[in-house]
Formats: C-alpha cells, sequence, structure tokens
C-alpha cells in the first residue's frame, strides 16, 4: 500500500465535499469507517513493513465511485466521471 507521508489538503477538501454530498443523500457511513486515502499495490499475508520510496506523482483524469465489498477484496465500480477542465464548444 503507499499512503502519502504528509497531509494533501485537496484530497482532504474533496473528502469534506463527499461526505456533505452523502449526508444531503441520506447516504451513510459505514460504522468505523476513517479515511485514509492509499494505493493498495498487493495483499498478502505477514506483518506490515514501511519501506520509503522516492516521491513520484501521476494526474488523475477519473474519478470513481466504488463499492468495496469489505473482507472479499472484491470492489465494483458503480460511477465513473471524467476529470479536468470543461470544453468549450
Amino acid at each position: 500500500m503507499l499512503a502519502p507521508s504528509e497531509t494533501l489538503h485537496a484530497v482532504e477538501a474533496l473528502h469534506l465535499l463527499l461526505r456533505a454530498g452523502m449526508r444531503a443523500a441520506q447516504a451513510r457511513m459505514r460504522t468505523g469507517w476513517r479515511h485514509s486515502p492509499h494505493m493498495t499495490l498487493l495483499y498478502r499475508d505477514g506483518k506490515p513493513f514501511i519501506l520509503p520510496v522516492p516521491a513520484m506523482s501521476w494526474r488523475a483524469t477519473e474519478f470513481f465511485l466504488v463499492h468495496s465489498l469489505v473482507g472479499q477484496n472484491r470492489h465494483e465500480i458503480r460511477a465513473r466521471w471524467p476529470l479536468g477542465a470543461p470544453t468549450l464548444h
């Protein structure tokens, strides 16, 4: 799992907007869930370890709504939206 070593303010702001939208839609958050931005690289057994990696970046081009099936290591994409500046016609 890759996780940031410092707070990503833009990601935190997005998270707050998503929480507000979920509240407005009366969608419940899973009990005990917490916001933890990361990228899962693989699943394995054994003790976790920390290994620093060189800084990296990439440009996100899509936003996904994903249903994570807890304990099943399965994720279903429910919706997706392109990211970027809207094009003017």
